[in-house]
């Protein structure tokens, strides 16, 4: 009886696990903090799943948040850290398969997958991004693709995504679009 309450409740525009507020946590000095208020992303809805994706083309990753109830789609545009750098990468794969999943790519000693299906009904993006702090160059980058395949790149500029092919020697950039910091001010508190 149990599940068909909670059946008939979510077929009826009914929450099973109500409106609660969701939660974001950033790494700083590797620790984890709770950043749910100021990223804006604490409003209660009966969110299900995100995807992570550069929707505007300037290097800083962006959020799709699809939740059950109305509104269903909001979608996030990050102006956070223009000052930083970051580096992207399209792999397209030869041997291996055609959208390079399973590929480990190093960026001076960050390892990030392209990866299929990333999350509950979700696809965070194929392009692999890596954030680079106040570096000015990606010293060494390693790419191990799933057919064994193994390619390095050196001193690649930061503010670019880097389409490379399975055995190609060629890194081919694309300048990153123009950010929009967010300007330094204080917020008002009440309460």
């Amino acid at each position: 009886d149990g599940w068909n309450a909670l059946s008939y409740a979510v077929h009826e525009q009914y929450s099973e696990a109500g409106r609660q507020p969701n939660v974001y946590y950033a790494r700083r000095g590797g620790r984890y903090y709770d950043f749910s208020g100021v990223s804006g992303l604490d409003f209660a809805d009966d969110s299900r799943a995100f995807a992570v994706t550069d929707l505007d083309g300037d290097g800083c990753l962006d959020l799709v948040l699809k939740s059950r109830l109305g509104p269903q789609v909001r979608v996030f545009q990050n102006n956070c850290g223009a000052a930083r750098r970051s580096i992207a990468f399209r792999l397209r794969g030869v041997k291996s398969n055609r959208d390079a999943i399973g590929a480990r790519v190093e960026v001076d000693g960050q390892v990030k997958f392209v990866a299929a299906g990333s999350g509950y009904l979700s696809q965070h993006t194929k392009v692999v991004h890596f954030g680079l702090g106040e570096s000015d160059t990606a010293r060494l980058v390693r790419i191990l693709w799933p057919s064994g395949v193994r390619q390095e790149f050196r001193n690649l500029a930061p503010g670019y995504r880097y389409d490379i092919e399975e055995g190609s020697a060629a890194a081919r950039p694309t300048a990153f679009g123009p950010r929009e910091p967010i300007p330094a001010g204080t917020v008002a508190a009440d309460g």
